[in-house]
């Protein structure tokens, strides 16, 4: 409006499924795209989870979990913080790195 050129950031859409005794969220891009890196949960686990990552950052990603397990996710993906140096754990199907980077 004042002259300043301003890019225009893409919003990052979280769909939250509002169910008694399950999280369910759908967060931004879901989908990799060439280049992207996508980690996802062991099998096994108490959750399931699929996280796509681009250029360091979580873009978005699919999570089904207890109550109130998705937070931390949802808090990452809205801040667009680099999570670089904790990718070695949702490479290996684990999440408590990411969890506390985002209570941080």
């Amino acid at each position: 409006m004042l002259g300043a050129p301003v890019p225009n950031a893409k919003p990052r859409i979280v769909l939250q499924l509002k169910c008694e005794g399950i999280d369910l969220r759908s967060q931004g891009e879901v989908m990799a795209r060439e280049g992207d890196e996508d980690f996802r949960a062991r099998e096994g686990d108490e959750a399931w989870w699929r996280l796509v990552v681009r250029h360091g950052q979580l873009v978005g990603g699919l999570y089904l979990g207890p109550p109130g397990s998705a937070r931390a996710f949802t808090k990452l993906l809205q801040q667009a913080v680099d999570i670089t140096p904790l990718r070695a754990q949702p490479r290996a199907g684990q999440l408590d790195a990411l969890k506390q980077f985002a209570r941080a």
